[in-house]
């Protein structure tokens, strides 16, 4: 850990600090304004557009999976929501997401539209597949699909197309 840390200039620290406190904000204010309008923003997969938000701004893993972990805790600790077994879920997915457009795009050297989408949809299968050990084993209740596939599949497509925008506005190379 002393020397992940000892890399990093004091303006990298600010710079990484900055980009998740603005993750956490808009998660909040997310949040609020979904209280507020009768429309699901979880169907936005929000927590995943901060968590991509953050990789693509800060290039640092260890960030994404300290955000991987953080989102969905700052979501149950401002909200109640998800609850216990599906925030557990979530965590793994979203770090399963990082680990994997790591591996994707950085080692296996993938085009990086490709590394951003199957990263996506692999957590989610992954996620998928917990759920239902999760639900066979009685940990959950509730049913394993909760938003349509399609919208899922809608937003998958949109985020990667997001951070493709940002990779090449920041003209990122591995």
């Amino acid at each position: 850990m002393n020397a992940v840390v000892n890399k990093l200039t004091w303006n990298e620290v600010g710079k990484i600090g900055f980009v998740d406190a603005l993750c956490l904000a808009a998660l909040y204010l997310l949040t609020a304004l979904a209280h507020l309008i009768s429309f699901p923003l979880y169907y936005l997969d929000p927590m995943r557009l901060a968590l991509l938000l953050g990789f693509v701004f800060t290039l640092r893993k260890g960030n994404a999976y300290l955000l991987a972990v953080t989102l969905p805790l700052f979501a149950f600790v401002t909200t109640g929501m998800p609850a216990a077994p599906k925030l557990f879920l979530i965590m793994i997915e979203l770090a399963a997401n990082v680990a994997l457009l790591s591996i994707l795009w950085k080692k296996a050297k993938l085009n990086v539209v490709l590394a951003v989408f199957l990263s996506i949809v692999v957590s989610k299968l992954l996620y998928y597949g917990l759920k239902y050990a999760f639900i066979a084993f009685g940990w959950m209740s509730s049913g394993l699909v909760s938003t349509a596939l399609w919208i899922q599949a809608v937003v998958a497509v949109a985020l990667t197309a997001v951070c493709i925008l940002l990779f090449k506005w920041r003209k990122v190379n591995r």
